[in-house]
């Protein structure tokens, strides 16, 4: 008696879940996806000895996933994670030494939680939506060679910001619960850098860390 309750209840559930995917009515939501991490990062600063040091990001490529909850046919509540390791590349003109460049690779992950509004509800085939909410990101560290006799070590801290997003779920088929996904995502910041073994009041700076992420992958709804 008790397998068969626990049968008719996976059953019952099982039924619910393939009418919510195929009326399209609130449900779940899970995407995977690769991803480029963009930070917009240019800044010049001052080391210890006065010289000028020009601070550059370049892109980084990695991945991630989120789970939806479509609480309405407009709303849904988000929960992701993406990762990326973006180069981050040092250049000065130091006097007695000439010019001199070294990159590293900075490890980042980025937390999310969002509101998502579903732009397009009765559309079969697309699920157009943006929605904002809040991102916690996690630099790594940076560990710079300075002509194979100085190592110089940076650790980068983390913070929490707000984000903004948009994407785009293209259906396989009408009746199909899987779709391509693409997504667009702004997180504003400034990391803190702070550089070990140096004097307390020298090895600390901040610089901006606005990073635009692109992402493409699948989506499943259920």
């Amino acid at each position: 008696m008790r397998y068969a309750s626990l049968s008719l209840g996976v059953t019952l559930l099982v039924c619910q879940l393939a009418v919510s995917a195929e009326a399209g009515e609130p449900g779940w939501r899970v995407r995977g996806f690769g991803a480029l991490l963009a930070p917009d990062t240019s800044e010049t600063t001052v080391n210890g000895d006065g010289d000028d040091i020009l601070i550059q990001a370049e892109h980084g490529f990695g991945g991630g996933g989120s789970v939806e909850y479509q609480l309405h046919r407009f709303f849904g509540v988000d929960a992701g994670i993406v990762g990326a390791g973006p180069e981050v590349a040092l250049s000065a003109d130091i006097p007695g030494l000439g010019s001199l460049a070294v990159s590293d690779t900075l490890t980042t992950v980025v937390i999310t939680g969002d509101l998502l509004v579903h732009v397009t509800p009765g559309s079969p085939f697309l699920d157009l939506y943006v929605g904002a909410g809040i991102a916690a990101v996690s630099p790594g560290s940076l560990n710079y060679d300075v002509l194979g006799v100085e190592r110089l070590q940076v650790e980068a801290h983390s913070y929490v910001t707000w984000s903004a997003r948009a994407g785009l779920d293209v259906a396989f088929g009408q009746d199909s619960r899987w779709a391509a996904s693409l997504g667009v995502r702004y997180v504003p910041g400034d990391v803190e850098l702070r550089q070990l073994d140096v004097p307390a009041a020298d090895a600390t700076g901040k610089v901006g860390y606005n990073i635009l992420s692109f992402t493409a992958g699948l989506a499943y709804r259920f």
